[in-house]
């Protein structure tokens, strides 16, 4: 349809070209005055209303009466869509300064094995700035740890993390300058002046400024987010000046000249030179150098700083610069790392909510004489009369339903597109009338439509095209083809809302799934967070995979081995935790009644209300636990009821006879009193084996390099690149969809498609509950010892040595050979 075939005179003459290849001969008259025409322009006019309310901005139709919801619609705001995690060295560095406020600058350099190969591992160092160090140098390398790890990528760490190396100089001077200004002042001013040309750390650039600029976005946010600003790559590449204390001399270079003879009140600079006071180390220390002037109040300036007036000499009290010195580099670098909101760069699109879906009746724009307007018959009509206009309304009726309920849908839109929530496609198609003003729902029956609009909504096509338009967005897709086919839990009937609850879920989590895909687990986090992006002490790769197979990330303290004994359940033999096994025989087939219905169970939502409920029916003891039950019990077509006596037995299949392949092996669960109560109990149990075995499901991510010796008589990097870029995921194997062979196999499919390129991915499953807590334990304490390791201010032997033994515990639970650790 285009613009102008929405107009009036355009669709009133379709409407009467249409009307007249109907009518034939019969219906001549197309004048004003027909009451035919009459009808048609009525409907002419609410569709060309619909056609100007189709009109309105997309903003304005997504917007809500409390305004835009972006969140609600699935869509991230630039700051949020944009930015990267870091993946470079000047990535990682202009991270650590934004998150390092005490910090002047940050070295990143890549550590290589024997033959130059990749090791996964980077050395740090630190330029502290001294005027704003308010605590211990150990405990500033505890809190750049601490930064690392929260934004490290898998396969990553930091091996070192120092301080930079320190030659300290000296400044001498002599100007000529006025008298308008403290002399102490200008020394300070001189000072700040060349210590910033002798090394001062990359600038971020304010969000306040970029919203000046109008920089486009995508070179806004080219990398990883601030809280101060943006960090450009062109001023990282650029650094510090290469000036070296062997390139100081006796005279300053030209460049200290310059900068000191524009500092205020500053008229000649008649001689400047910049002395190293540290000799070049020569002890084989490869740190970088940082050159710093010594504090202008060291009790020689009087020597070293001449300040004359008109040839007259000025005092230059050394104290009173030391305080002008320390003010001006606090006011510069809380400048430099001011905390701003990213949001300013970019306001949110300005929307204005519009009640599209207000309808008025077309009939209420007919004449007075057709009796159907708002005021419609006088009392005095006669019966006939009220019958006609009756009529007449119940014909209108069926053009009146469809304008109502497309201005319903207009009004729908942002529910439509929404990330999550809608439970259908068309949320607003409702019952015949259900949209028209209540005097108007006497005309229809409610039933009719109700099935003819619900049984042709196919919510997983229409939800799933809306939710696939969302993700194709930020690049994603999200099919589930190959997990659905394992989908065990669900029954046919449930799986379309899982299937749309799972794409949803994807959605949700779009951040994560894009910017933080190889994201690695904060290692520094001993305790669950509150932080977002650092919750759980769980990675975005581990989140990723977890997403897209439909299990838990398990965090460090969540043990999938301690599911079943959480509920006082174990694994145990066959037989266990029922009330009898039978043999199937043609007497024990004939009592069966039929297959056990899938309803409504009437138990709670928690997995512990569900337990719980199962007992009260006398199903589910607490003790061991017979294994088939998990694998069996999921399936409501594997239960059977027989009406014994006065009683109903619940029967469940578990499978073929081990000892007889052409029988098949029945668990007498128990007897009941009525048929209702058995279907009612199957479900239950049902329910709990699902939620069992869905709070089972779950993965750990072990990353090799985390396993390396930290002992320095044990340290060997040039042996490490072999193994060091490889991780193993570890999954329990005994639930219904993880002992599947296929099943696994698309798990390890999915892990290597999604783990970054240059690290090797394998997968171990444990089938015995034991072995999987024994890993778990051994995990968690490594996990703790490691956590404990990066938040010492002091890295002491035997915190290393009994990290190490940790390290070798789970080394061995996974069967990895001794390289890592030796």
């Amino acid at each position: 349809m285009t613009e102008s075939s929405l107009e009036f005179q355009a669709l009133r003459n379709r409407g009467l070209t249409h009307l007249q290849d109907l009518s034939g001969e019969l219906w001549t008259d197309y004048n004003l005055h027909d009451p035919g025409v009459t009808l048609l322009e009525a409907l002419v006019y609410g569709l060309t209303d619909i056609g100007y309310r189709l009109d309105f901005p997309i903003a304005d139709l997504l917007a809500g009466p409390d305004g835009l919801d972006l969140a609600a619609l699935g869509l991230l705001r630039p700051e949020r869509a944009l930015p990267c995690r870091p993946a470079t060295a000047d990535d990682i560095r202009a991270a650590l300064l934004d998150a390092l406020p005490e910090v002047d600058d940050v070295w990143v350099r890549p550590v290589t094995g024997r033959r130059s190969e990749p090791t996964g591992l980077i050395d740090i160092y630190l330029s502290p700035r001294e005027e704003l160090a308010v605590e211990p140098g150990g405990a500033l390398l505890a809190r750049a740890r601490s930064a690392f790890q929260a934004i490290r990528n898998t396969g990553e760490d930091a091996d070192r993390v120092e301080f930079a190396r320190t030659v300290r100089c000296r400044l001498h001077v002599a100007l000529e300058v006025d008298r308008q200004r403290s002399p102490e002042r200008i020394v300070a001013d001189v000072y700040e002046r060349c210590a910033g040309l002798l090394h001062a750390g990359p600038r971020a650039v304010p969000f306040d400024e970029l919203r000046r600029t109008e920089r486009p976005l995508d070179e806004v946010f080219e990398g990883p987010l601030g809280r101060s600003g943006v960090y450009s790559s062109r001023r990282l590449a650029r650094g510090a000046p290469a000036i070296r204390p062997i390139d100081l001399g006796t005279r300053a270079p030209q460049s200290f000249f310059r900068a000191v003879g524009e500092v205020e009140g500053v008229r000649v600079v008649r001689h400047l030179a910049v002395e190293p006071i540290d000799a070049p180390a020569n002890d084989g220390d490869t740190r970088p150098v940082v050159l710093s002037l010594c504090d202008a109040g060291s009790g020689t300036a009087g020597d070293r700083i001449v300040l004359t007036s008109r040839g007259r000499r000025l005092d230059v009290d050394d104290a009173r610069v030391a305080g002008h010195r320390r003010r001006i580099a606090v006011e510069r670098a809380r400048a430099m790392r001011l905390v701003q909101d990213a949001a300013t760069v970019r306001a949110t699109p300005a929307a204005g909510y519009r009640d599209v879906a207000a309808y008025t009746l077309v009939q209420h724009h007919l004449p007075t004489a057709y009796g159907v307007d708002r005021e419609g018959l006088p009392r005095s009509a006669g019966r006939a009369a009220r019958e006609r206009a009756r009529q007449l309304r119940g014909f209108l009726l069926l053009a009146e339903q469809p304008l109502a309920d497309t201005l319903a849908q207009l009004a729908d839109v942002r529910r439509l597109f929404a990330a999550a929530g809608t439970t259908r496609s068309y949320a607003s198609a409702g019952e015949l009338g259900e949209l028209l003003p209540a005097t108007e729902r006497d005309l229809c029956s409610a039933a009719g439509m109700a099935a003819a609009v619900f049984a042709r909504d196919d919510v997983v096509e229409r939800r799933g095209r809306v939710l696939d338009y969302l993700l194709a967005l930020y690049g994603e897709q999200f099919s589930q083809n190959s997990l659905t086919t394992f989908d065990l839990y669900c029954s046919p009937g449930e799986r379309s809302a899982a299937v749309v609850a799972r794409r949803e879920g994807f959605l949700l989590d779009i951040e994560m799934m894009t910017r933080d895909r190889g994201g690695a687990a904060d290692l520094a986090l001993a305790e669950p967070a509150e932080d977002p992006p650092r919750a759980h002490g769980v990675g975005g790769f581990a989140r990723r995979i977890a997403r897209l197979l439909d299990v838990h990330a398990a965090a460090p303290w969540q043990w999938l081995g301690l599911v079943l004994a959480e509920h006082d359940l174990e694994p145990g033999e066959p037989g266990d935790g029922l009330a009898g096994l039978e043999r199937e025989t043609a007497a024990i087939a004939r009592t069966f009644d039929a297959l056990v219905q899938l309803t409504e169970d009437g138990a709670g939502e928690s997995l512990a209300d569900l337990v719980a409920s199962v007992r009260e029916v006398g199903l589910l003891p607490a003790g061991a636990l017979d294994p088939r039950m998990l694998v069996s019990g999921i399936d409501i077509a594997r239960f059977r009821l027989a009406q014994l006596g006065g009683g109903w037995q619940l029967f469940l299949e578990l499978g073929p006879d081990e000892l007889d392949e052409g029988m098949r092996s029945w668990a007498v669960l128990g007897v009941f009193a009525g048929r209702d109560a058995g279907i009612r109990a199957a479900n239950r149990l049902r329910r709990a084996l699902v939620a069992l075995s869905r709070a089972s499901e779950g993965l750990h991510v072990v990353e090799h390099i985390l396993l390396r010796a930290r002992q320095p008589e044990t340290r060997d990097l040039s042996t490490l690149a072999a193994s060091a870029l490889q991780l193993t995921v570890v999954m329990p194997g005994w639930t219904p969809r993880l002992a599947r062979s296929d099943f696994r196999q698309l798990v390890a499919e999915t892990v290597r498609l999604n783990c970054p390129a240059h690290v090797l991915a394998r997968c171990v499953w444990f089938d015995d509950i034991e072995n999987l807590l024994d890993f778990e334990i051994c995990h968690a304490v490594w996990r703790d010892a490691l956590a404990a390791y990066l938040a010492a201010t002091e890295l002491e032997d035997d915190a290393a040595a009994e990290l190490d033994a940790r390290a070798r515990d789970v080394q061995r639970l996974l069967g990895l050979g001794p390289d890592l650790i030796s």
